[in-house]
């Protein structure tokens, strides 16, 4: 129960309303029971806002950002518009961070809503293909990137490493009715396993849709330097050829970057991979 007083709280509701979640000042308080709850009210939060997830916004990356002065915790939050516009939110996740978690129902149909449809324990094959994660992606690797953040979303993290908490397994690569499928099994520390299916017939790519290649890909993503040098590469040659989403990808590896090194490093880091992939793909269309 709260010490504070009616006035105090009715005051704290109002301050609460003004909050817009795109800066630090203004981020939106979340109360929650514990840490599935309370992602859960971050997404739906964006949601209200934005429309559906991967039609008006997609997320493009989250951190925790250390406690500030005040010993509060936040999450950042970001995503681009389907406009292209990247915003980033900005959510006070003291009450509940740090909390021991439990997966709900409620909280699993939150996350699984947008997925169209939903991901649940698959018993056999059929049921893979008729609960399928739909992932829209044009790579394979996109696609795997995609699956991740999706798994990371759905499983507690009581660590910043994944793999200390849980390992994935690509278990089969599948194709039916010309449509193509990734199952995957998400194993927790204690050995328990439960397993999702994802459509990824839209980053399909012939010759690399088997176990084994998905699976080095998968451990890449997991492993932060390679995953940041996989990213540093693809943002490089998307800047330097201009593609439309050069822009984001651009973003995302300057704010790894940022986490990764200090600043005068960061951007040192940063001009190494554009000079590098100038020159490959200078040597590249030579050889042409």
């Amino acid at each position: 129960m709260s010490d504070s007083n009616p006035r105090d709280l009715i005051r704290q509701d109002i301050d609460d309303s003004r909050r817009d979640g795109l800066s630090l000042a203004t981020a939106i308080v979340i109360r929650a029971e514990d840490s599935w709850i309370g992602v859960g009210m971050e997404y739906e939060a964006i949601r209200a806002r934005h429309g559906r997830m991967h039609e008006g916004w997609t997320p493009t990356s989250q951190r925790l950002l250390h406690r500030d002065e005040n010993g509060r915790s936040y999450d950042q939050v970001n995503i681009v518009l389907s406009d292209g516009r990247e915003l980033s939110y900005f959510f006070d996740i003291t009450d509940f961070y740090g909390r021991e978690v439990s997966m709900s129902d409620d909280i699993r149909a939150i996350l699984e809503e947008d997925a169209e449809p939903g991901s649940r324990s698959l018993g056999d094959e059929d049921a893979c293909f008729e609960t399928a994660v739909v992932i829209r992606a044009d790579t394979i690797w996109s696609s795997l990137c995609e699956e991740y953040e999706y798994l990371s979303r759905l499983h507690p993290l009581k660590h910043r490493q994944h793999w200390k908490d849980w390992t994935v397994r690509i278990e089969d690569c599948l194709c039916r009715n010309g449509r193509y499928y990734d199952r995957i099994a998400v194993v927790s520390a204690s050995g328990a396993s439960q397993t999702y299916c994802f459509d990824v017939t839209n980053g399909y790519e012939d010759g690399l849709h088997t176990v084994d290649i998905k699976q080095g890909l998968m451990e890449t993503i997991r492993n932060p330097s390679s995953y940041f040098q996989v990213k540093l590469d693809m943002a490089a040659t998307a800047r330097l050829m201009r593609y439309p989403e050069a822009k984001v990808m651009w973003a995302e590896v300057v704010a790894l970057a940022h986490q990764y090194f200090e600043r005068k490093k960061a951007r040192a880091v940063l001009a190494e991979a554009l000079v590098q992939e100038r020159a490959f793909l200078r040597e590249w269309n030579d050889s042409d």
